[in-house]
């Protein structure tokens, strides 16, 4: 899976409790949504020591808006101002 760094930060790290550069990456996500194939951006937090992408709630909540907007893109043919 490819994944664009958008930013590194050295904190603790909630995935595997350690302190370590925490990368912030920017991944492509594809799913089928109301039978509906949507493609969109997602932004996750990167642990380097689990080897695993986790996410907190401010970017669980713009992702599932990226999502929605995707969603929305492809129905209307363009975004819904209101989500």
């Amino acid at each position: 899976m490819d994944m664009k760094i958008i930013k590194r930060e050295k904190r603790l790290c909630t995935c595997c409790m350690e302190e370590h550069e925490v990368k912030t990456v920017l991944v492509e996500e594809k799913m089928t949504f109301k039978n509906v194939k949507i493609v969109y951006e997602a932004t996750y937090f990167w642990c380097d020591a689990a080897d695993v992408f986790y996410m907190d709630e401010e970017q669980m909540q713009k992702n599932y808006l990226n999502q929605k907007a995707a969603y929305q893109k492809i129905i209307n043919g363009s975004v819904d101002e209101k989500i």
